[in-house]
């Protein structure tokens, strides 16, 4: 947002909408007026060289003039959320300005702990680690809220108009725009700077990077832009994608580190050999869409995914991931394979874990279909509980037990018996012992 109205306000005061610029009261102050800062989506703050701030709270429709405690030229703002933000800039040699407000930009106190010399931006990760940056290469950082500052250990070799910190997978990173074409880069939160290529000789006046870090623009002056990608940054960082087959349905999850400009995930199975009870046969492997789970756009926090697939066939089938951005470009993940074969017998496998507390899950498989019951029992014969009394289909499948869910149970040995009653064979049972230790 503070890239987007850097000077638009010295002219006309505008706003964006739609992709279109209209126009909106004028802006009160005559004088020259500096970077913003959106606080929220209908409140901007900018900074005059009159030694003011001025505030909307309605888009634009109105503005607020509020004098800073003492004047000078103000050069930037920025504010943190609703409430929090500093300004600095400088009048003459020797008179620096930082000021801090703790209600949305009504009132300003002074912080006067920094060199003297001029401040042409500021930038906060939260309430107490934020930088200032300035004349001849100054970069300062504090971590108590502005009280304190302390000097760069290896500063840029020119002025700095502009810096950004975000964070990327790998750590902060964070970007100046300086003098003479330069931009520094800092990955130790600020301590070193070390300059990147340099692509032009004129001034850059501010920079901006996306949250996760994986792109940054500068500007400057002549109309100079460039831009800036992170290689170290994947637009979606997929960590794991895996099949599991319970019965006749695969169930798969996935998951991210992170994600940018994520549409979504359109999940495609194609079928590498079909079998049935009568015929095997080979299948032209083509890819088939079966259905999409919605993305979360833009975040570095880690996510997970889940989609079922209920098949009506038997075979080997195998699964992708067609991950979308919003703007249509898409990339594909790796594949897994799944067999869901037809079972050949009447199985009722251990539990597992065993012993278990509290929870523990039992596999079993139907050759047939037919009717399904899976009980509990104590040893003495008493039901502790019902898992399963439904029609099922031929297939492997996996039932989970947590202890107490059905009724209260102490510690000991149980059985769990499964039947199964089918058209061709009757009616079948297997039993099991597990043992519950709390």
């Amino acid at each position: 947002m503070k890239l987007c109205f850097s000077f638009l306000f010295s002219i006309l005061s505008v706003i964006t909408l739609n992709g279109q610029w209209i126009s909106l009261n004028p802006h009160p102050t005559a004088n020259n007026t500096y970077i913003g800062s959106a606080p929220s989506p209908d409140r901007f703050i900018t900074v005059s060289a009159q030694g003011e701030a001025v505030l909307t709270h309605d888009g634009g429709a109105t503005w607020q003039v509020l004098p800073f405690p003492l004047d000078g030229i103000y050069r930037a703002c920025y504010f943190l959320n609703e409430n929090v933000g500093w300004a600095v800039g400088a009048i003459g040699s020797g008179q620096v300005r930082i000021v801090k407000s703790t209600n949305g930009g009504l009132n300003w106190t002074q912080q006067t702990n920094a060199p003297d010399t001029t401040k042409y931006d500021v930038f906060f990760i939260n309430e107490n680690v934020g930088w200032i940056v300035g004349f001849y290469g100054m970069i300062l950082k504090t971590t108590d809220g502005g009280i304190t500052w302390t000097p760069s250990t290896t500063k840029p070799g020119q002025s700095v108009w502009g810096i950004h910190i975000a964070r990327s997978l790998n750590g902060t990173i964070a970007m100046t725009a300086c003098a003479s074409g330069y931009v520094y880069k800092s990955i130790d939160g600020g301590a070193n700077w070390v300059p990147e290529p340099r692509l032009t000789i004129n001034t850059f006046d501010d920079i901006y990077m996306t949250p996760n870090a994986s792109h940054a623009w500068v500007v400057g002056s002549s109309g100079t832009t460039i831009k800036w990608v992170n290689p170290d940054v994947v637009p979606v960082e997929l960590t794991s994608f895996k099949a599991a087959l319970n019965g006749n349905a695969v169930l798969l999850n996935w998951s991210t580190a992170s994600e940018l400009n994520n549409a979504g995930f359109e999940i495609e199975r194609s079928l590498s050999e079909l079998s049935s009870i009568d015929v095997v046969k080979k299948s032209s492997n083509q890819w088939k869409k079966i259905g999409f789970v919605q993305g979360n756009g833009t975040t570095l926090e880690f996510k997970s995914y889940q989609f079922n697939d209920e098949l009506n066939d038997y075979g080997t089938f195998n699964y992708r991931l067609k991950q979308i951005d919003f703007d249509g470009s898409f990339t594909y993940s790796n594949i897994v394979e799944i067999d869901n074969i037809l079972p050949q017998q009447f199985s009722l496998f251990q539990n597992y874990p065993n012993p278990f507390n509290p929870e523990t899950n039992i596999s079993f498989t139907l050759p047939t279909e037919g009717i399904v019951n899976l009980k509990i029992f104590d040893v003495l014969g008493n039901e502790v509980a019902q898992l399963i009394n439904e029609f099922k289909s031929p297939g492997k499948y996996t039932v989970s037990y947590q202890s107490g869910s059905h009724s209260p149970i102490a510690s000991g040995v149980y059985l769990y018996r499964l039947e199964l009653n089918s058209e061709n064979k009757g009616k079948q049972s297997l039993i099991r012992k597990m043992i519950l230790i709390k």
